[in-house]
């Protein structure tokens, strides 16, 4: 995940600035569901990849 998010600021340095403010507006339960929904989805993509 490092690498991934390492690599995007690295390419888009911009682009990333621009979305981190943004999520200034964004209201915490927002957030907080967004976080929940994307560790549900990486931890299920883990196990299924173990799986394997």
């Amino acid at each position: 995940m490092l690498a991934v998010e390492g690599l995007c600021y690295g390419l888009f340095p911009a682009a990333m600035k621009r979305m981190i403010a943004s999520l200034l507006t964004v209201p915490d339960n927002r957030l907080r569901q967004f976080g929940l929904v994307a560790a549900t989805i990486g931890v299920t993509a883990a196990w299924i990849i173990v799986l394997i």
